[in-house]
């Protein structure tokens, strides 16, 4: 937390007005990177109108690190509080504060897959932040000055998923838990001015969900039938197939002979099993398939390559 104490700069007055929007308990939370891909850090600039297509857009955006991760469902048995002042006592009896206590968040979130830790461990690494939806629909993020709004920071290293089984009583359930960062102030907490915030999918719209391809040994792959074919097994990290693709959604770039070229001919075989016609490539040529398509991620079948017949 930076010094509160500051010389030289009017004293602020106590006054508080009407209708001051003041955030209730957490309900959902968007996982957003520290800083964009250019470097910058992510953030809501100042008279942004927040609407469902600003909220889908950022869910959607194509460079991870331009993108909004919510997390699924609603947020239960919220506590998030922050630990009592550092002090330092001396012998006379009297203490002085030191810095501010730690302030920690954690909540469950119901009926969650074990396997979803494989996304949620991913926010234990790298800087992250968070912006808040709170019960009432309120969009909080973090501002020094009223200005633009950022997430919340996370400190590092104390972000923990911890996946809760069910029992003949109980529902299964990920646990969620971090601190915040040290420098963060309860004081420059920013509610989001209201009359901005038009979305109505602030507590329902979804994450993406990662797709990849496998071969019929259930290896991540893809399938060279010919030198115009190749077949998918498109699945999410889940086990589901993904269905319903089409020519659109695919591309293919050569890795080799840099260019991008699209598929002809997509044919869903069965459930989830895609026949992809394509231009015929050079011998040998390393091809990597690409897509892109609403509510879904692609990052992981970019990972896969194959070698053109």
């Amino acid at each position: 937390m930076c010094n509160k104490c500051k010389c030289g700069i009017t004293h602020k007055n106590t006054g508080v007005p009407g209708c001051v929007s003041i955030h209730t308990v957490t309900a959902r939370q968007f996982l957003v990177p520290k800083y964009a891909n250019d470097g910058t850090l992510n953030k809501v600039d100042y008279g942004t109108e927040i609407t469902d297509a600003f909220i889908t857009g950022k869910v959607n955006e194509s460079n991870a690190l331009d993108r909004w991760y919510p997390l699924a469902g609603k947020f239960k048995n919220v506590a998030s509080e922050r630990a009592e002042d550092r002090k330092e006592e001396y012998d006379d009896g009297s203490s002085s504060n030191v810095g501010q206590g730690v302030k920690n968040f954690q909540g469950w979130l119901l009926n969650y897959p074990a396997r979803a830790k494989q996304a949620l461990d991913q926010f234990g690494c790298g800087e992250w932040g968070v912006i808040t939806i709170d019960a009432a629909c309120n969009v909080i993020g973090y501002s020094e000055d009223g200005v633009d709004t950022y997430p919340i920071y996370i400190e590092e290293d104390s972000w923990s998923a911890r996946f809760v089984p069910g029992t003949a009583t109980t529902r299964p359930k990920m646990q969620i838990n971090f601190n915040w960062d040290m420098s963060i102030s309860d004081a420059n907490i920013h509610v989001y001015p209201s009359n901005l915030v038009t979305a109505t999918n602030l507590l329902s719209i979804k994450g993406l969900i990662d797709v990849y391809s496998v071969l019929a040994t259930g290896v991540a792959g893809v399938e060279v039938v010919s030198a115009t074919q190749v077949r998918m097994r498109m699945k999410s990290i889940y086990g589901t197939n993904i269905t319903g693709l089409l020519v659109a959604d695919l591309n293919f770039n050569n890795i080799t002979t840099p260019a991008t070229f699209a598929p002809t001919l997509v044919t869903e075989e069965s459930e989830g099993v895609y026949l992809v016609t394509i231009p015929a490539q050079t011998t040998s040529d390393v091809i990597q398939p690409v897509g892109s398509k609403t509510q879904l991620s692609f990052d992981m079948l970019s990972e896969t390559t194959f070698v053109a017949l």
